[in-house]
């Protein structure tokens, strides 16, 4: 019975001795460099997504242009770091654009909400508007709907990918909001 953010605290410093030694274990593919052709690159996906984990931003710009987007969630954390970095929405939009591309149903998820999440931040609500709306012919989530009928409405500040969950808190782009609870005493 301690307190949230120590427990978090806690969870975070676990979390990273793990990652550092799973960092550790993808130098040693460099040895079937010559059996593997793209193993550089496959090394610098696995290594640009433990790096993000714990949020070691240095090393994740560093392998950034390095690394294979086959996945719509390193395609998600990479326009979060360019947004991050304060890179132009033309660039960031190229990025949604490739990803979006060859994604089946509800795969464009983290990306839709991310790029819509960045446009609102951006104060671009109409373009907003507009990939929430290419994003749900190809998704159902809910969250995504809701983001999307509030901007129909005219209620930008409405407007939360909290509903997504890890999904969304992973990119690091807003820290969940813990509610905390009181606690009852217990008299017998």
């Amino acid at each position: 019975p301690g307190s949230v953010q120590a427990a978090q605290k806690e969870i975070a410093d676990d979390t990273r001795v793990f990652v550092r030694e799973a960092l550790a274990q993808t130098e040693k593919l460099s040895k079937y460099r010559l059996f593997v052709p793209m193993i550089d690159r496959q090394k610098a996906t696995a290594q640009f997504q433990l790096n993000w984990m714990i949020k070691d931003f240095q090393r994740v710009d560093a392998l950034m242009p390095k690394i294979i987007m086959a996945d719509p969630n390193l395609a998600a954390m990479k326009m979060a770091r360019m947004y991050m970095l304060g890179q132009p929405l033309e660039e960031i939009g190229k990025v949604y654009t490739k990803a979006s591309r060859r994604l089946r149903y509800n795969q464009n998820v983290a990306i839709a909400a991310c790029y819509s999440w960045i446009l609102m931040k951006s104060d671009k609500a109409d373009e907003a508007f507009k990939v929430l709306t290419e994003a749900l012919k190809s998704s159902d989530n809910a969250t995504l709907k809701q983001n999307h009928t509030h901007l129909m409405n005219n209620r930008p500040t409405h407007f939360s990918n909290s509903g997504i969950g890890d999904l969304w808190y992973q990119l690091h782009l807003e820290e969940p909001k813990v509610k905390m609870q009181r606690q009852r005493a217990v008299y017998r």
